[in-house]
């Protein structure tokens, strides 16, 4: 039997697949993984709070607007079945205290990041009426 299926037959079956299926040798070392990960960030969480509720308080203070931000990212979802696994291509939603103000045009920063992609832009700090 193969030790790994190619990554185009993968996709096939599973279009968001971003890495061929393989033998999963290491079940144990993601099973460790995952368990020391919620361990401590439930651990950090838990003595953060005081902190976190400060800052929240303080950006509630300082501008209006909500004081959480949301936005959708890419990220990736480990799948096994049978000894097997696999990364797929995975959208979540990231949260994080607002650092901007609200009235934000988008725009601005979005022609600056295209432009950068392009070689066009040089890397600076950004400047305007939306920074502090």
């Amino acid at each position: 039997m193969a030790q790994q299926i190619n990554l185009d037959l993968l996709q096939s079956f599973d279009p968001l697949a971003v890495c061929p299926l393989a033998r999963d040798e290491r079940a144990y070392y993601y099973s460790f993984k995952r368990a020391l990960d919620v361990t401590v960030a439930a651990l950090a969480l838990v003595i953060l709070l005081p902190l976190m509720a400060l800052i929240a308080v303080l950006i509630a203070i300082d501008s209006p607007g909500p004081i959480i931000f949301s936005q959708k990212r890419v990220g990736g979802q480990r799948w096994t079945r049978d000894s097997f696994s696999y990364w797929q291509q995975a959208i979540f939603t990231c949260y994080k205290f607002r650092t901007m103000v609200c009235s934000a045009d988008p725009s601005l920063h979005q022609a600056f990041v295209t432009a950068f992609i392009k070689g066009q832009g040089k890397h600076r700090t950004p400047t305007g009426p939306n920074t502090r």
